[in-house]
């Protein structure tokens, strides 16, 4: 964690700034000009008003990390660990059961500096966790950023976000997985904060090491513990695997100003030829993740057989174009392999997943605040949705 990260963070249920403890912190080495001083309310790291520091000094900071650490609220005293360079700003039974499953040896050697005992055991299961758990799995085994991954990221967002639209920008990512959005955004020219709720945080940081503008934070959509400080909130592909998708818009808007834009992508209603998947997925939510995992590779291996190499070749034939256009899955043609492995993995793993039609999906923005409602149909895939909306001053009761 960088302090610049402070200058976007709050307290969830009180808004309060927070004050931070480093246990641990470390110098990286990263090829970084900053330009002019970036934070413009306050510099943590020297405690002064940013008018007071050169830029100089905020490319020095850029190169520092908290590894270990403690986030205070000012007033209330509301407490929150930073590991392995992620603050974990969750629902405190959220936090306790992360903490003693996955990081026991934060707990061994920092627990006496927390006011609170990391000793109840969560012994009850909810779909949040079981979206924590699956989610935690598939993006931190398939992690690596491939190159074609822009064209992939840029598809869930147009043709309300064009590669342009990111250059100076400060962006949140609600959901962002192992990073590989953030990332992409990154080098695309933006500042961003990426947030998710599962054990995947993890892999993102270590993508961050290498990128000075990303920042990383655990956390839940419900609660988002950031200002109103973004020039764009976008989220692709995670509405549809939460399990309350109003909850999560609802949420989502308290991170909005007035003139910021939500880019959304989502899952519409599916076709007939996907109800056997969703079917099996009923029963492939139960299976050992590393069982899943050899499964989504021979799904990929049969469609890439049956599917997308018959697409290749009809595609390629002026009499055939029409019907290679309804060939499932075809988006998977332009891509490596392990994209289809990727693909089949996320469809087959989210305990919850919902196929919104345009009209919900506007009704459901309407109703939790959204105004300005843009939908266009994601080109050349599957039914989905790629949405612009911008905060209601007020919201609808």
């Amino acid at each position: 964690m960088k302090y610049r990260l402070l200058e976007f963070l709050k307290e969830p249920s009180t808004e309060e700034e927070f004050e931070v403890e480093v246990f641990e912190s470390c110098q990286l080495s990263r090829n970084i000009e900053i330009k002019h001083v970036r934070c413009n309310q306050w510099c943590h790291k020297n405690n002064t008003s940013p008018l007071l520091i050169n830029k100089h000094e905020c490319n020095s900071c850029y190169t520092l990390e908290i590894i270990s650490g403690k986030l205070t609220s000012k007033q209330t005293k509301v407490e929150y660990p930073i590991i392995k360079g992620v603050p974990r700003i969750l629902p405190l039974d959220i936090l306790k059961d992360t903490l003693e499953k996955n990081y026991s040896d934060f707990l061994e050697k920092f627990e006496e500096k927390f006011s609170f005992k990391f000793n109840l055991k969560i012994k009850s299961e909810n779909k949040n966790k079981n979206i924590i758990n699956s989610f935690s799995y598939q993006w931190t085994t398939f992690i690596n950023n491939y190159d074609h991954f822009k064209d992939i990221f840029l598809s869930f967002t147009k043709p309300f976000l064009k590669e342009e639209d990111f250059k100076n920008k400060i962006m949140l990512e609600v959901g962002c997985g192992s990073g590989r959005p953030a990332v992409t955004a990154c080098k695309m020219g933006a500042e961003v904060i990426g947030m998710d709720i599962s054990r995947a945080v993890d892999s993102a940081y270590i993508q961050s090491e290498k990128i000075a503008m990303l920042h990383i934070v655990q956390a839940d959509a419900y609660a988002p513990p950031f200002k109103q400080k973004f020039d764009v909130v976008y989220s692709v592909g995670v509405l549809q695997h939460i399990p309350s998708p109003q909850k999560a818009l609802e949420g989502i808007r308290t991170t909005l100003s007035e003139v910021s834009p939500l880019i959304l992508w989502v899952y519409g209603e599916r076709e007939l030829w996907y109800k056997p998947i969703e079917l099996f997925r009923k029963i492939s939510v139960k299976l050992p993740h590393k069982l899943l995992h050899a499964i989504s590779i021979l799904l990929a291996i049969l469609s890439e057989l049956f599917l997308l190499i018959p697409y290749r070749v009809m595609s390629k034939i002026s009499a055939l174009d029409k019907i290679s256009k309804k060939v499932p899955g075809r988006i998977y043609a332009r891509f490596p392999f392990r994209e289809n492995v990727v693909g089949w993995f996320d469809r087959l793993s989210a305990p919850v997943t919902y196929y919104f039609n345009q009209e919900y999906i506007h009704s459901l923005l309407d109703k939790t605040g959204y105004s300005n409602i843009e939908i266009a149909a994601r080109k050349n895939a599957s039914a989905s949705w790629v949405i612009r909306a911008t905060r209601n001053r007020k919201k609808k009761v």
